[in-house]
């Protein structure tokens, strides 16, 4: 019992246990992904939408301190590695986060796709003074910050799976344990005592629910009562058989002394 049915049921019970929580964290690990990602790209918009309203003005002075300023506001924004403008298809202004407290600027785009390197997402949005159009703003997006909270959601995610894949299978050991194994092995007890021939056919195993396993229950209780009643119905032939045998024995002995 113990080797076989406990251990297979305990298997089981694990396996499923530990799949519904998987792939449940893999559903809150992809909500998550989506929702920083989502983030990113609305915040951008936002970002975009701002900035090239900020620029127009310094753009029309040719104001490269003014535009540098606003630029490297945005750069403390852990989600943008780099910001650049043009002007009439050239680079007007550009500036990185050099992973120091200030931003730097860089001379040409050649030199800011090399000191980038591959980026996550570049958006980009006209800047606009009335009606004219001044240049173009760029921004580039780098996902490492977002990939850092993600490994953090992510290990969160591993640890509430593994806590509550624990407790849940706890938890259904502990009723299947006094729902199903617990019964069985009461059957199994006096199965083995009525082989043994030890068995207490008065004694019945007390019924704690209404489903099979109550049902199975009862039938055994039933199986006992009639094993009970055919024992007794044996001593009763057996002590009539005694009885029968003896009246025979002593009509002999009297139609002997008869006979004499």
């Amino acid at each position: 019992m113990k080797t076989k049915l406990q251990g297979k049921i305990a298997l089981v019970q694990v396996l499923v246990v530990f799949l519904v929580m998987g792939i449940m964290g893999y559903i809150n690990y992809n909500d998550s992904k989506n929702g920083i990602f989502g983030k990113m790209e609305e915040e951008s918009a936002n970002i975009l939408a701002r900035l090239s309203n900020a620029l127009a003005v310094p753009m029309w002075n040719y104001d490269k301190q003014e535009g540098a300023k606003l630029l490297s506001i945005e750069l403390l924004n852990e989600d943008i590695i780099a910001v650049a403008v043009e002007q009439e298809g050239e680079l007007w202004l550009a500036m990185m986060d050099n992973g120091e407290e200030e931003a730097s600027e860089v001379a040409s785009l050649e030199e800011l796709d090399q000191e980038i390197g591959d980026v996550y997402m570049k958006k980009e949005a006209p800047v606009m003074h009335g009606e004219d159009e001044l240049g173009l703003l760029r921004l580039y997006y780098t996902d490492t910050a977002a990939m850092r909270e993600l490994r953090g959601e992510m290990r969160q995610i591993v640890f509430t799976t593994v806590l509550m894949g624990v407790i849940l299978t706890l938890a259904i050991s502990v009723v299947l344990h006094f729902m199903v194994i617990k019964p069985i092995k009461n059957i199994l007890r006096r199965l083995r005592d009525i082989a043994e021939g030890e068995a207490d056919l008065t004694k019945t195993i007390e019924v704690l629910s209404k489903d099979e396993i109550g049902e199975f229950v009862g039938y055994f209780n039933q199986f006992i009562h009639s094993l009970r009643e055919l024992a007794v119905n044996i001593k009763e032939s057996g002590r009539k058989s005694l009885v029968t045998g003896h009246n025979v024995q002593q009509q002999s002995e009297n139609a002997g002394q008869a006979s004499e």
